[in-house]
């Protein structure tokens, strides 16, 4: 059986300029995951990263520190396939039309600041929305594309990767809740519930075999960061954003 690790990147840049660029706190989380992965033996065929930023600073991150244990990794692959879906842009386009008819997300619209709880709760009215009633808005990715374009990224890595491997993408917490709902062919309802709770720098693993199936070995797994906090006595490196 040949594996696939999905790597959620490091936290990041909340309420900066610069959302797509790990913070200071996701820079640590990505290089906790990759010493462990480092450590642990793990022998990596190949690392995939979609070409947003956060996700190339993952990716490289676990590059680095196989590089520093004198144990190179071939050159990260960048495919966009693995792109996060378009957060701001599905809140900026829809959230106004939703709020018509929603007087707790209009509420939730009007807090200032925007606290990321805050944030999480318009997400999951919008995201919802976005999934189950397929509004059709231009400039915006519909729930269609983008799940066959996710479908269409992992199945390239499985036909151009093959047997035996062991591979490495870097995306984010959309993308892996919509892999797993599709490889356990589940209902388009049960992607968020999915979604929500995946973690910073967290792994899931799948395993696929010569024939292309795949399936799930385990989800949202951030059993390194736990014990990362037990021996600095840190209590922060467990995030959801």
């Amino acid at each position: 059986m040949a594996e696939i690790l999905l790597l959620r990147h490091g936290q990041a840049s909340f309420g900066s300029d610069d959302y797509d660029a790990l913070s200071d706190l996701g820079h640590v989380q990505a290089a906790i995951n990759a010493d462990y992965l480092q450590r642990s033996g793990l022998a990596i065929d190949a690392v995939y990263s979609g070409s947003l930023k956060r996700q190339q600073e993952t990716a490289q991150a676990l590059v680095d520190a196989y590089q520093q244990a004198g144990k190179p990794l071939p050159e990260i692959i960048t495919d966009p396939g693995f792109n996060e879906l378009e957060n701001e842009q599905q809140i900026a386009a829809l959230a106004p039309i939703l709020q018509q008819t929603n007087p707790q997300l209009r509420s939730l619209l009007e807090s200032n600041p925007l606290s990321k709880k805050d944030f999480q709760k318009i997400l999951k009215i919008v995201f919802n929305h976005w999934v189950l009633d397929q509004p059709e808005v231009e400039g915006l990715e519909s729930w269609l594309a983008f799940s066959k374009r996710v479908s269409q990224s992992l199945h390239n890595v499985v036909q151009q990767q093959g047997s035996g491997k062991t591979i490495v993408v870097s995306t984010s917490g959309g993308v892996i809740a919509t892999i797993v709902a599709l490889v356990l062919k589940m209902p388009d309802s049960g992607v968020y519930p999915l979604f929500e709770p995946v973690l910073n720098a967290s792994l899931t693993r799948l395993l696929y075999n010569s024939a292309g199936d795949v399936s799930l070995s385990y989800f949202n797994d951030c059993g390194y960061l736990r014990s990362a906090e037990i021996e600095t006595g840190r209590n922060d490196l467990i995030t959801y954003r």
